[in-house]
């Protein structure tokens, strides 16, 4: 008889399978429930043991190996599956679900700060290895996304009387391109990860405390790969693709760490809840606001500005890595 925790990676493995293969309805609803794909798995992982979540990543694999063998005739898209989403989620689960005594001989969970700093190191793994699809070739990517502009320009779409360099357009998208997609894995896992501690946190599987998000911080090691990566965007080719996967990767946590920021300030005020509220809504409509409020982030793990601010206690952040 199958024990309690592998019954709940198979049936993890199948909701995975599912989100992914809802695309194929194509319906809007679809596109909301492939970025919960990794969902599953992170609840098994959390919830049940690493285990189960390396048997829900494998499920999920295989169960669209199957469908996809006899829908098309090939099992390729069932390993995609498993490395590209089943295997991050696994391995992101298990850091977040390890524990370790502090100096008082407290049991503490995997600094979050660290976690945060795997999640985007995954981000460039993973889209760097989308690019195998071309054979990392990106002149096919280029040709790709001009004769998209080209279709999108010819359609109507766009008056006959506006200016409309496809050339430029192309090699601006190809800039924007890597850092977006890096920048948006990052908050999609991050977002799927708290969604999951809160389930498995619910149910009281949760074996781990719950962390202070306001005292969250990257590893100091982050800095030197930082630089590299801004640094390495200014390069053609694929150092430079690589370079703007790093630099649209920790843009994403140095802008969780610059809210991290903003939480703690704003808890000098009574009704924090309501600027918190109208801050977030700001940044809804003025994107800019969120490339300040990463260099907050970044600044504050050299000046620690969280810790300067005179509110209730927080945990040093450069301690909990």
């Amino acid at each position: 008889m199958l024990k309690p925790y592998a019954i709940v990676g198979i049936i993890s493995g199948l909701g995975t399978a599912v989100l992914n293969l809802s695309f194929l309805s194509g319906s809007s609803v679809a596109i909301l429930l492939v970025m919960l794909a990794p969902l599953p798995i992170l609840i098994a992982t959390l919830g049940w043991g690493s285990v189960s979540g390396l048997i829900a990543a494998v499920s999920a694999g295989i169960l669209t190996a199957v469908v996809w063998q006899y829908s098309s005739g090939t099992m390729l898209p069932g390993l995609l599956i498993f490395v590209l989403i089943g295997l991050p989620a696994f391995w992101v689960g298990h850091l977040c679900g390890q524990t370790r005594k502090n100096q008082d001989n407290e049991l503490i969970g995997y600094p979050i700060g660290r976690l945060l700093a795997w999640i985007i190191a995954l981000a460039v793994l993973v889209n760097f290895a989308q690019l195998a699809f071309i054979g990392f070739d990106l002149e096919k990517l280029r040709d790709f996304l001009n004769t998209m502009i080209m279709n999108f320009s010819n359609s109507g779409a766009v008056p006959t009387n506006t200016p409309f360099d496809t050339e430029a357009i192309t090699n601006a998208v190809m800039l924007i391109l890597p850092v977006t997609t890096a920048f948006f894995w990052v908050c999609l896992q991050t977002l799927n990860v708290y969604l999951a501690a809160l389930v498995v946190r619910s149910s009281g599987q949760l074996h781990r405390t719950w962390p202070i998000m306001r005292a969250v911080a990257m590893p100091k090691l982050a800095i030197p790969f930082v630089i590299l990566g801004l640094f390495g965007s200014f390069f053609d080719g694929i150092p430079g693709y690589i370079g703007l996967l790093v630099t649209g990767g920790f843009f994403a946590g140095y802008l969780f760490l610059g809210l991290a920021v903003l939480h703690t300030f704003s808890r000098k005020f009574e009704q924090y809840r309501l600027i918190l509220g109208f801050f977030y809504l700001l940044l809804m409509f003025i994107y800019p606001l969120a490339l300040l409020i990463a260099v907050i982030g970044l600044f504050d793990q050299f000046f620690n500005f969280r810790n300067k601010i005179n509110t209730d206690p927080v945990p040093n952040p450069n301690n909990l890595n």
